[in-house]
């Protein structure tokens, strides 16, 4: 073997590992889908046997007479220090693609329900409440390999255990939401335009509801596709609406409903389920005036004077999980490029040498 070939070889070697080094280091945040999936497969049978032994059905007729209480939820599981360093940014502005956040949004809630209780969620703080009082669900919770999905997964056991409003941190308020949560036992909010849509991003309960345990069973049943990607190792957007987003919460109250009565038109309005009331707000009422992605719209209730009563605030849409999302997409598809351009560059230097080889013989 001539010596230039050699050194070509030896290139080739170390390119192609630093290569397959740096995808992997892009990918290494999941677990293997394989390991994944086998996991699921051995503990979700025992997971939902512990919620039908341990928790009320959701086929049970209970009628809860307490109020939603007054107890005001956020949850930003990198903690509080971090979520005030990315609440920095005045020019985080309703309207814009991914504004980021805005410390003034989550204040204003805080401050026009100054008469509530006020909780703060943390990773270690959601957690220990899994831990405590949903144990067959802690493996699940700490399976996902990212913050947005743990967060999604956090919010029904938020409603069950504690209840009140859970708010996003991108949801600005405008005046108390008393009035509209009067009388209710599960308040939800339509997501866009289309009458069978929910969001996540904004719920009310009284605690122990059914419903939330309905909604977590959705998620075990799902959980051994929670961490899946594609054959490139990207992640889809549908997978976190799918095993933890809104689509979770869009398939359980469904179920749950069995879309009986006027259901089967809309789910915007009062609703009497399993003995227990529902109201779900359409767009235009509570925290949703514009679809997410209607920058114009959202714009413009920014600069209004003056509101509809029903709307007591407004959800910004930040988009701050899609843009991190997103931006390890983009991240993982440089690595690839990267990779085959190293591993195109060793064969074409291994050609040349070889070629010249034979040349100079």
């Amino acid at each position: 073997m001539t010596r230039p070939y050699a050194r070509a070889m030896v290139f080739l070697v170390f390119a192609c590992t630093a290569a397959l080094l740096l995808i992997s280091t892009q990918v290494a945040d999941s677990d293997l889908a394989v390991q994944v999936r086998m996991r699921f497969r051995v503990a979700t049978h025992d997971l939902q046997s512990d919620v039908a032994r341990t928790y009320p059905s959701p086929d049970a007729s209970v009628r809860n007479t307490q109020p939603i209480p007054k107890i005001l939820h956020h949850v930003y599981l990198d903690g509080l220090d971090r979520l005030k360093r990315a609440e920095n940014n005045e020019g985080a502005k309703p309207g814009q693609r991914f504004p980021g956040y805005n410390g003034t949004w989550r204040q204003s809630c805080h401050t026009v329900h100054d008469h509530w209780q006020y909780m703060f969620w943390n990773n270690s703080q959601a957690e220990h409440l899994i831990r405590t009082a949903y144990p067959w669900f802690l493996a699940t919770f700490q399976s996902y390999n990212n913050y947005v999905q743990k967060g999604d997964a956090l919010r029904p056991f938020l409603m069950h255990a504690i209840g009140g409003m859970y708010l996003d941190i991108d949801v600005e308020c405008f005046s108390p939401t008393d009035p509209l949560l009067s009388g209710h036992e599960v308040v939800l909010q339509l997501e866009d335009s289309s009458p069978k849509s929910l969001n996540n991003a904004v719920m009310a309960s009284v605690p122990g509801h059914p419903f939330w345990i309905k909604v977590v069973q959705l998620m075990l049943d799902r959980g051994s596709t929670a961490n899946e990607r594609n054959i490139f190792g990207l992640r889809d957007l549908g997978t976190v609406l799918k095993t933890t987003g809104p689509h979770t919460f869009r398939d359980a109250f469904r179920d749950f409903s069995k879309e009986a009565g006027g259901l089967q038109d809309s789910w915007a309005g009062d609703w009497l389920i399993r003995n227990t009331s529902f109201h779900i707000y359409p767009m235009g009422q509570w925290f949703e005036p514009c679809k997410w992605d209607d920058y114009k719209c959202h714009a413009q209730i920014q600069a209004a004077n003056e509101l509809p009563s029903e709307l007591v605030g407004h959800h910004i849409n930040s988009g701050a999980w899609l843009k991190d999302l997103k931006h390890r997409n983009r991240q993982l598809v440089a690595a690839w490029l990267l990779a085959g351009t190293l591993c195109f560059s060793c064969i074409f230097s291994c050609w040349k040498s070889r070629h010249k080889a034979v040349y100079l013989r």
